[in-house]
């Protein structure tokens, strides 16, 4: 038996350096053609095959980071609100009076009420006040993460932000409206309330905005959690402002002759200032040049 294990032994031995001898040929043709398992594993590609679980294991993350948060990197363009910095005398543009004309808020049905929606109208009692103190829902439980829940709140909040920084955003029409009270104060009445409407529409719309954020940290990722909350202190900042122009615009409009006036109706914009700058505005730059998704 032993002598018939050995004898089969050899045999396979020889059997095998044959069938090597006779391929090996082939084996270098197809290296040097580019074919084969050479090649294959020269390009790496049999290890992708060999690992491709584990490959696509790591895609798969990256496609989710690349959706979430890495996807993110959005962080703001880098614009700048600037407060009213004076008035000049006399009507002055009818073209913004077009602009302002263009977004009466007749059809507007959030501008109805003009003090029900003026966020911030008690210095004590200001919404948002506490939006960053973490008492939202969630607290610190540890929760799993949701890849669904994610990817729609990060959806969700880049159409917010957008909203304030894209072109023709809230940061642009607000700036509109700041160029409105130094251009026009003194202009014709007609023109006066037109900027004033507008500026009632834009503060509906902004606390409308605001309130509904304020909402949506019942049910957001913890992973967007700081975003979300940053995003509502950023739209508490902006009513607060366009609340305070409103008000200049409500004062202007009880004068029939505003150019004798000036120190009144500009009052709540002088007495929302902190070192010379507004205190809505200061706050909203700080929330917004470190805004990242």
């Amino acid at each position: 038996m032993l002598m018939g294990l050995v004898v089969f032994s050899f045999t396979l031995l020889f059997f095998g350096a044959a069938v090597y001898t006779a391929t090996l040929p082939s084996l270098v043709q197809d290296a040097v053609d580019g074919d084969g398992a050479y090649a294959q594993i020269a390009s790496g590609s049999l290890l992708e095959a060999l690992v491709g679980s584990g490959g696509n294991q790591d895609a798969s993350n990256a496609a989710v980071d690349g959706s979430t948060s890495g996807a993110g990197r959005v962080t703001s363009s880098g614009r700048v609100l600037g407060g009213v910095s004076g008035i000049t005398g006399g009507a002055s543009s009818s073209e913004m009076a077009g602009e302002d004309a263009q977004s009466d808020p007749s059809t507007n049905s959030g501008a109805s009420n003009d003090e029900s929606t003026t966020p911030g109208d008690d210095a004590d009692e200001r919404p948002g006040d506490d939006d960053s103190s973490g008492n939202t829902p969630g607290g610190d439980e540890e929760e799993p993460s949701d890849p669904v829940q994610e990817q729609a709140d990060y959806e969700y909040l880049l159409v917010e932000f957008q909203a304030i920084d894209g072109q023709g955003g809230y940061i642009d029409q607000i700036n509109d409206c700041t160029a409105a009270v130094e251009q026009d104060a003194l202009a014709s009445t007609e023109i006066r309330s037109r900027h004033r409407y507008r500026t009632l529409a834009l503060e509906a719309e902004l606390t409308n905005r605001y309130t509904a954020n304020m909402n949506y940290l019942a049910k957001v990722s913890k992973r967007y959690k700081d975003a979300l909350v940053n995003l509502v202190a950023m739209y508490r900042c902006l009513a607060m402002y366009v609340s305070t122009l409103n008000e200049v615009w409500v004062s202007n409009l009880s004068f029939e002759d505003p150019s004798q006036h000036v120190d009144e109706f500009m009052k709540p914009l002088e007495d929302a200032k902190i070192n010379g700058e507004n205190a809505a505005l200061a706050e909203f730059q700080s929330y917004y040049d470190r805004f990242v998704l």
